[in-house]
């Protein structure tokens, strides 16, 4: 799969801008590459209610991103268009493999616990005593995400 260019991504925006994300996914990056049933709902919204609709949708999936409270398509292409942008701000080569452990999972872990989940990971890293480096991005909110860096060469850590 090719990797679409961010046709509308202007490098002012902030990350996580609503109207650039409502971009993505309406006209943009993520809109190229989702399958057939974003694509009739996003035509479904458009004809109801015009992009208007998504872009309230997609706030709230940014500030409150319960999925069982937003609908799904909206709530997955949202999550798509964070670690697009993300990856675009990073330029990790694109070779390199990903790991997220914790995709959707607001659907099966108890609200309480899944809320705590980045904050008592970034405690526990801080104790640890392992070579990572958070890097903290503007407009990325960091009760939900957590980008770690290995500090030196990772072949030679004991």
């Amino acid at each position: 799969m090719s990797i679409p260019d961010p046709i509308f991504r202007n490098p002012l925006t902030p990350l996580w801008d609503p109207g650039q994300i409502t971009l993505e996914i309406t006209e943009g990056a993520i809109h190229r590459v989702m399958g057939a049933p974003h694509l009739a709902w996003v035509a479904a919204i458009a004809d109801f209610g015009g992009i208007e609709q998504i872009g309230k949708k997609v706030v709230e999936a940014l500030e409150h991103p319960k999925p069982l409270d937003i609908s799904l398509h909206v709530f997955n292409a949202v999550l798509a268009a964070q670690y697009y942008e993300i990856f675009e701000a990073l330029r990790p080569p694109r070779s390199m493999s990903l790991y997220e452990p914790c995709v959707g999972a607001s659907k099966w872990f108890p609200w309480d616990l899944f809320y705590n989940l980045i904050p008592m990971a970034r405690g526990w890293i801080a104790e640890c005593g392992l070579p990572l480096t958070e890097i903290r991005l503007p407009g990325v909110d960091p009760q939900w995400w957590m980008i770690l860096q290995i500090d030196g060469d990772p072949e030679n850590q004991a």
